[in-house]
């Protein structure tokens, strides 16, 4: 009896191995994840002019962005780039 409950047991293990999915993985695509973040910016940019457009403070909708583009692209990236596109609204 033992022997029908490992071979039964046994025949279930190699059947699960044999069923796993071997399709390989496909490595995405460095150009179209810039196409998608470029793409989510141009989003962030619109929710930031809707934001602007419902009269709420300029601080206010920088703030908001600003948390949308960390999401997007990381806290090293947004900082410095909206440090530097505030500087230049100030210089004209």
């Amino acid at each position: 009896m033992k022997k029908i409950i490992l071979s039964g047991m046994l025949l279930c293990a190699v059947t699960i191995g044999f069923a796993q999915d071997t399709t390989p993985v496909k490595e995405a695509d460095p150009k179209q994840e810039h196409i998608l973040m470029h793409e989510s910016m141009m989003k962030a940019h619109q929710q930031a002019a809707e934001c602007l457009k419902s009269g709420k403070s300029e601080d206010e909708c920088r703030n908001a962005f600003h948390e949308t583009c960390k999401g997007i692209s990381g806290p090293d990236k947004c900082g410095p780039w909206m440090r530097q596109h505030k500087m230049n609204r100030k210089n004209k």
